[in-house]
């Protein structure tokens, strides 16, 4: 797997196309004892991720100013018809930048959603590969350690949305999809912007 992602060293993956770092941890809520199996309510990982200190082993600095992924509108404003082709801001193989979390999982990591662009059904896709293992479990893809297979929370706590319900993105079949309620429990995925790394 070819991927863009620049391994930093000291859990940071920086994106040079998106211009934003990921920890390398995609449970580090769980590794940090945030929570107990790291998923939490949207509302708990936006004030998690407004108190978050990571500590930088190789360059020994903490780093705050954390979110959670952003999902922009890939046209002049979001497109909430579903598609399986990538050109709706609702469905499967996003691979516009504007979809962070999406980017990273079919263009950074090469992962397969469940639906192919022309509707069909790929033998292999999501983060374990099958329908079986579907929708539990985690799996290390390329740089990325403890990536869970089930749903991520997507969205910019200093963008709030209008509604209670909010993005999301499912890591076990490749899907981006609002209407996710806030109290629901999913993953947290911490993002930086700009190479944080660098800037030490």
């Amino acid at each position: 797997m070819e991927t863009k992602l620049i391994d930093r060293g000291g859990g940071l993956l920086y994106d040079p196309v998106l211009d934003i770092t990921w920890l390398q941890d995609a449970n580090y809520a769980k590794t940090s004892g945030a929570s107990a199996t790291g998923q939490m309510s949207w509302a708990d990982a936006v004030a998690w991720l407004d108190t978050l200190v990571y500590h930088d082993t190789v360059r020994g600095r903490d780093i705050t100013g954390w979110r959670l992924p952003a999902v922009k509108p890939i046209g002049a404003d979001y497109n909430h018809q579903f598609r399986m082709d990538g050109t709706s801001d609702e469905g499967y193989n996003i691979r516009s930048p504007k979809a962070e979390m999406s980017y990273m999982y079919y263009v950074n990591l090469g992962l397969t959603g469940w639906w192919t662009v022309d509707g069909k059904r790929p033998r292999r896709f999501g983060v374990l590969g099958s329908w079986t293992a579907m929708w539990s479990g985690e799996a290390d893809v390329g740089p990325v350690k403890h990536l869970q297979s089930y749903g991520y929370w997507c969205g910019s706590p200093k963008l709030p949305f209008p509604s209670p319900a909010v993005w999301v993105f499912t890591t076990s079949e490749g899907n981006q999809r609002d209407g996710m309620p806030r109290p629901n429990s999913r993953f947290v995925w911490p993002v930086h912007d700009g190479d944080v790394a660098a800037n030490a």
